[in-house]
């Protein structure tokens, strides 16, 4: 990924950006990974800012990567919510 290519050689991460959502599980597990694929989708928006001040990514490459962050949060909101209704009618 270009992103990557500014982070110091031992900084960089083991994993591409945008791989460590977890996989979300199918049955009665379903709403606990949503929540955990939540979890690791903040986590990635702070690392994102912490990348781009100490300037690891420029502005322009973090606003990229944060507009589809931000995507995958409000999809996971939408599935969250859904899965939710279906549990708790």
């Amino acid at each position: 990924m270009k992103s990557l290519e500014s982070f110091p050689r031992s900084d960089a991460p083991v994993l591409p950006l945008g791989q460590t959502l977890p996989k979300v599980a199918v049955g009665a597990e379903t709403a606990n990974s949503l929540q955990m694929a939540m979890g690791s989708a903040s986590e990635l928006e702070n690392h994102l800012l912490l990348a781009r001040d100490l300037r690891f990514l420029n502005e322009e490459h973090h606003s990229q990567i944060e507009v589809k962050v931000i995507e995958v949060k409000k999809m996971l909101a939408s599935l969250i919510r859904k899965v939710d209704a279906e549990r708790h009618p």
